[in-house]
C-alpha cells in the first residue's frame, strides 16, 4: 500500500511467448513523503538521487505504466498477485488514475501470476522442473534461483529487464517441459473456467497455494461448500472438518481472523476466482507417493469427504454466520483505504480526471464536490505534489503537517518510521553492506526529515 517504486520494465510478447517489439524501462522519481527502502536500494544498487535526473514524476510513471496495457493485455510476472499488481493498483489511486481496475479487465486486458503455477507444478509434477535448494536445505521458489537451475544464465536479479528475461524463460520451461499442465495453468486465468470447474465438481479437488507452505508441497485437496459471489469456500481435508462443528461461531471467528501464532489454523480456506486460483482434479496425483508429499492419505481424506457430504447444510450455516461478520478493520491513511468505501461514481471519476487536467481551483473544486473523504484527501496532496507554488497558507500548514505524519507514524517495529528507516541503515552498515549505497540513503532520509521540520534521535 505505501511501497513507491524506482523502475518498471516489461517485454511484450505473444501468447506464445516470442517477444514482440523492444523491452520497455523507465524510472520513477523518489517519494519526498515516504523514507526510502534501504533493503530496495542494496538490491537493485538503484538509490534516491540515482533516479532525479532521468526519473519521472510518480503521476508520469504511472500514467506511463497505464499505457503499457494495451487492449488484450496481460500483465504477467513473478509474485505479481502478491507484490507488483498491488503496488501498481494503489499507486493508481494515490494518483487519481480512475477508474483503478480498468487495467485489469477492461477491453479483454487481464492479469496473471508465474509464481503460483510453479508451486502448483511443485504439487503435482515436480519431476519435470530442476528445484534449486538454498542454504538451509530447503527448495527455492525465488526467481533468482529458479531461473539459472532451470537454464537461464543471464539472469541480473539488480536489473528489473533481468527479471523480466528470466520470468519468461521460465514460462518457456514450463510451457515446453509441461504442455497440458500449462494449457491448465492459463486457463485458470478464466473466471468461467474456474466456476464451472468448481460447480460441476463431485470429487475433492487439488488446490496449490503459498499458505499451504513447503512441507505440504504448496498442495492440499479440498471440498468447495460455500459460494459468496467471486469467493469460495472450501474444507481443507488436510484437516479434520469436525473441528468446525465442535467450536462455536465466535471460536470459529477467531480462529479464521485473530489465530494466535500458536493455535493451528482451521481447515478452512477462501479464495476467489478471479485471482488465477491454482486448482485441479486429483487425478494430477498418480500415485500414493504424490499424495505423500502433500502429507495426505487418500483413504483419510474420502471419510473426510464423506464426513463434509453428510454435514453440509451444518458446516454451510455455521460458515455462513462467522462471514457475515466481517474482521475489524483498522483505520488507514486515505492512500491505503481503496478497499475501504465504495467505488466512485462515473460522474466523479470524470470530474477527478477534468481537475487534474486543468489545475489548481479546479482540484479544489472537485474536493468540495466530491462526498468521499478519501477522495477529498487525495485530491488536497494531488494539488500540493503537482502545484506547490498555488497553496495558500493554510493548505502549506496542512501538507507540513501530512509529511510529519507520514514520516512519524509508527513503523513495523512501533517506532516512528524514520527512525526506524535510520535504524536499519545502522543495521546495514553493521553487516558490511554497501557503504556507498547506504550514505546516499541516509542523505536522503535524514533530508526527508529536515523538510518536514523533524529531528530524528541520534542512536
Amino acid at each position: 500500500r505505501r511501497a513507491r517504486p524506482s523502475q518498471f520494465a516489461a517485454i511484450r510478447t505473444t501468447m506464445d511467448l516470442e517477444q514482440i517489439d523492444e523491452p520497455i524501462e523507465f524510472h520513477c522519481q523518489p517519494s519526498r513523503e515516504e523514507p526510502p527502502s534501504v533493503d530496495a536500494c542494496l538490491v537493485t544498487g538503484i538509490t534516491p538521487q540515482n533516479t532525479l535526473e532521468g526519473g519521472l514524476s510518480e503521476r508520469m510513471f504511472f500514467e506511463r505504466v497505464l499505457a503499457q496495457f494495451t487492449r488484450g493485455t496481460c500483465g504477467v510476472g513473478w509474485n505479481t498477485f502478491g507484490y507488483d499488481d498491488l503496488v501498481t493498483r494503489f499507486g493508481f489511486w494515490r494518483n487519481l488514475l480512475l477508474p483503478v481496475y480498468d487495467r485489469e479487465f477492461r477491453d479483454r486486458r487481464s492479469r496473471w501470476d508465474l509464481l503460483p503455477a510453479y508451486r502448483f507444478a511443485y504439487s503435482a509434477r515436480p519431476e519435470e522442473i530442476e528445484w534449486p535448494v538454498n542454504d538451509e536445505g530447503r527448495v527455492s521458489m525465488r526467481l533468482e534461483d529458479l531461473a539459472p537451475a532451470n537454464g537461464f544464465t543471464e539472469h541480473d536479479a539488480h536489473d528489473a529487464l533481468g527479471d523480466v528475461r528470466a520470468t519468461i524463460h521460465l514460462a518457456r520451461i514450463f510451457k515446453e517441459r509441461l504442455p497440458k499442465l500449462w494449457a491448465h495453468v492459463r486457463l485458470m486465468n478464466n473466471q468461467t473456467a474456474v466456476e464451472e470447474q468448481l460447480r460441476d465438481c463431485t470429487e475433492p479437488l487439488l488446490l496449490s497455494d503459498r499458505w499451504i507452505g513447503l512441507d505440504r508441497a504448496y498442495g492440499t485437496v479440498v471440498v468447495p461448500v460455500l459460494n459468496r459471489g467471486k469467493e469460495w469456500v472450501f474444507m481443507d481435508l488436510h484437516g479434520d472438518p469436525q473441528e468446525v462443528l465442535d467450536l462455536t461461531a465466535a471460536e470459529v471467528h477467531h480462529r479464521m481472523f485473530n489465530r494466535e501464532e500458536d493455535q493451528a489454523r482451521l481447515p478452512v480456506q477462501k479464495l476467489r476466482i478471479n485471482q488465477s486460483p491454482m486448482i485441479s482434479t486429483c487425478k494430477v496425483l498418480q500415485s500414493d507417493e504424490a499424495w505423500g508429499r502433500l502429507g495426505l492419505d487418500k483413504e483419510t481424506c474420502r471419510a473426510r469427504w464423506n464426513f463434509v457430504l453428510d454435514n453440509l447444510d451444518a458446516l454451510v450455516d455455521r460458515l455462513g454466520e462467522v462471514l457475515s461478520e466481517p474482521p475489524d478493520a483498522p483505520e488507514k491513511d486515505a492512500e491505503e483505504r481503496l478497499y475501504g468505501g465504495r467505488f466512485p461514481t462515473d460522474g466523479e471519476v470524470a470530474a477527478i480526471q477534468k481537475a487534474c487536467r486543468d489545475g489548481a481551483e479546479e482540484l479544489r473544486r472537485a474536493a468540495r464536490q466530491v462526498n468521499d473523504e478519501r477522495l477529498e484527501e487525495l485530491l488536497f496532496r494531488f494539488l500540493a505534489r503537482e502545484h506547490p507554488d498555488a497553496l495558500t497558507e493554510e493548505e502549506e500548514h496542512r501538507w507540513k503537517h501530512h509529511l510529519q505524519d507520514r514520516i512519524c507514524s509508527p513503523g513495523r517495529t512501533g517506532v516512528p518510521r524514520i527512525q526506524e528507516a535510520l535504524d536499519r541503515i545502522n543495521e546495514c552498515r553493521s553487516e558490511g553492506r554497501d557503504p556507498a549505497i547506504l550514505d546516499q540513503v541516509e542523505e536522503w532520509t535524514r533530508q526527508l526529515a529536515a523538510n518536514a521540520g523533524v529531528e530524528p534521535a541520534s542512536r
